[in-house]
């Protein structure tokens, strides 16, 4: 194969999801310019296993995974680099976060009451709901990718994130759950008060 045709082939796999990739690049890192080094990086890759991921059955899910592994990476470069470096939008934000309207603390308390109670009611679902859920609801991912990576039936998926997210909505109604993260806010509230 030339380098020619090897372009075109190349140009030819990648140009559909190219928009859907640096979608996802900006969704995860918040950032133009990361979003647009982590497409690059995932083009190097894709072009050194051109040849895989043309025989790959979904190569969107395999384009992605990748771009979900370097954005990791990224993360954790970061994390242990003890220069932070402020980029014009970072710099933006701080700007916009310091003249814009903080809400006051009653919404802050209701934020906060219904976070309790979200992570009091995820922890009451079952494992199986948990993982669906975060797959589609959190990370995006289609029915067929969540297929490729569970292993299950497309109609068996749609029927739990179905009832997994009844089943949330409904405890997140429940008064128990409220009283439960209450008394967990309150817990923390006791051992902070005391460690005073």
């Amino acid at each position: 194969m030339t380098k020619r045709s090897s372009d075109l082939e190349f140009e030819e796999v990648m140009r559909p999801h190219l928009d859907g990739i640096y979608g996802r690049a900006y969704a995860l890192s918040g950032s133009i310019q990361d979003a647009e080094d982590l497409v690059q990086e995932v083009c190097i890759r894709a072009s050194a296993r051109l040849e895989e991921l043309i025989r790959h059955e979904n190569p969107r899910a395999w384009l992605m995974r990748v771009l979900y592994r370097l954005f990791v990476d990224l993360v954790r470069s970061r994390r242990r680099s003890p220069i932070r470096l402020m980029v014009p939008e970072d710099a933006q934000a701080s700007i916009d976060a310091a003249v814009s309207m903080e809400p006051g603390p009653e919404q802050q308390a209701d934020a906060s009451t219904f976070l309790r109670r979200l992570r009091v009611a995820w922890e009451r679902l079952t494992a199986d709901e948990q993982l669906l859920l975060a797959l589609h609801g959190i990370e995006g991912l289609s029915l067929a990718e969540i297929q490729e990576v569970t292993g299950l039936p497309v109609g068996t998926i749609k029927s739990r994130l179905h009832r997994g997210r009844a089943r949330l909505g409904q405890l997140l109604k429940t008064t128990d759950l409220t009283e439960r993260a209450e008394k967990a806010a309150a817990s923390v509230w006791g051992a902070t008060s005391n460690a005073l």
